[in-house]
């Protein structure tokens, strides 16, 4: 819930232009990359669209799809399958 408030608070000191360029996408390195809203302290996001591993990235992992560790129901399994893609990427 304070993640959830947090980027409420965020949101609500965006311009609409900041909203505009930040939802959008910019070109950059990833798949996917926002803008940065400096005055806001949010830096650039670098986004993947793999949805079993980062790509277009050498030596990924295939990691079990969201949809199968969602069937789970294991919140601590799901939290960990992101960890370690993240992680991944990271080190890439």
């Amino acid at each position: 819930m304070h993640a959830f408030s947090r980027a409420r608070g965020l949101v609500a000191q965006m311009t609409l232009e900041e909203k505009v360029t930040f939802i959008t996408g910019q070109s950059g390195r990833c798949a996917g990359n926002t803008s940065p809203i400096e005055r806001l302290g949010i830096p650039i996001l670098c986004l993947q669209d793999g949805p079993a591993g980062a790509r277009p990235i050498q030596g990924s992992s295939q990691f079990p799809s969201g949809q199968a560790v969602a069937a789970t129901w294991d919140r601590k399994l799901m939290y960990k399958r992101g960890l370690a893609m993240g992680q991944e990427f990271h080190d890439q």
